[in-house]
């Protein structure tokens, strides 16, 4: 999934860090560990986690 706007707000926030996580095929967004957001898609293909 790309998105270039959803990933500047995630990546805008202070301390805000961009990972991806092969088991869920999605790409998630922490601030001191802690997951705020993420990006990817469910098991049918069908996006999720973006507005």
């Amino acid at each position: 999934m790309n998105v270039p706007w959803f990933d500047g707000c995630c990546l805008s926030k202070k301390g805000a860090v961009r990972d991806y996580k092969e088991a869920w095929q999605a790409t998630r967004y922490l601030v001191g560990g802690k997951m705020f957001a993420l990006a990817g898609g469910d098991r049918y293909g069908k996006p999720i986690g973006i507005p």
